[in-house]
């Protein structure tokens, strides 16, 4: 599946997705469009609001696109910027949508807001939330040892506390976070490995595989196609092996170097 950046005060963003679905059908992909949502209005009613009036744009697909992320039924939607209102804010918003729209499933975004800057807060924000949300997800921006400390949290609470909610592990690629502010180096495939080492470990539902073509943020110079699609390969060992498939290796070489050029600009 892929996952759309939707922001909840820029409405346009969601064209880009009718597009897509509408391409997806016509060409009998398989692929599945989940939700990436950010949202910024303080009030909650009106944020509902310009939600519900956003989601008009996919309303036809809505209910039964094939393409569209489901479980149970019901459209995946993952909640980016978390922290910036409470847990009953959150009910607001949600109860209001889902009366427009009928039931989603909503993941909350544990790495955002303080956790970000105090990995030892996670336990109190997933004990918070989690009871006005389906499950947890993550937006991956951490270096390996952060990452180890987060799914460690996380992976002891939702096992013991929330069985049966969702628990989405992350897999974060080399990312130089920002244009270079404060990033991470790249040490060639290293620290999608271990990422992923991290990630299973900790025995997650699924996994998100964040930031995979954002060049931009990356302050590529140029496509490293050849960067991307080794990481596609190596997803696809580490996820078949996790769910005990064979591996279909390839008929030529797929040893591919893929550390890339970055640059920063204006800094």
């Amino acid at each position: 599946g892929w996952q759309f950046e939707l922001i909840e005060n820029a409405p346009g963003y969601i064209w880009e997705v009718k597009k897509v679905l509408r391409e997806a059908k016509e060409a009998n992909s398989k692929v599945k469009i989940a939700f990436m949502l950010d949202v910024f209005t303080k009030d909650n009613h009106k944020a509902a609001q310009n939600l519900i009036n956003m989601f008009k744009t996919i309303k036809d697909e809505w209910k039964d696109h094939p393409n569209i992320y489901r479980l149970n039924g019901a459209p995946v939607i993952f909640c980016y910027i978390m922290f910036n209102r409470s847990p009953e804010d959150w009910k607001i918003i949600i109860d209001l949508f889902e009366a427009e729209y009928g039931k989603c499933i909503w993941l909350m975004n544990i790495w955002d807001g303080k956790v970000c800057s105090n990995v030892n807060l996670a336990p109190e924000y997933l004990r918070k939330y989690l009871p006005y949300f389906d499950g947890v997800s993550q937006y991956g921006n951490w270096g390996t040892d952060t990452q180890k400390k987060l799914d460690g949290y996380v992976s002891e609470i939702m096992h013991k506390e929330f069985p049966r909610k969702i628990f989405e592990g992350c897999a974060q690629n080399a990312y130089s976070n920002h244009f270079h502010f404060g990033g991470i180096a790249t040490k060639l495939s290293k620290k999608w490995r271990d990422s992923f080492d991290i990630a299973l470990a900790s025995e997650p539902d699924s996994i998100v595989m964040t930031n995979f073509f954002d060049h931009y943020e990356n302050s590529l110079i140029l496509p490293c196609y050849e960067r991307e699609d080794f990481m596609l390969r190596y997803a696809q060992y580490r996820l078949d092996k996790w769910r005990n498939r064979s591996f279909r290796a390839s008929g030529k070489p797929e040893l591919v170097v893929t550390n890339y050029v970055s640059v920063l600009l204006g800094r």
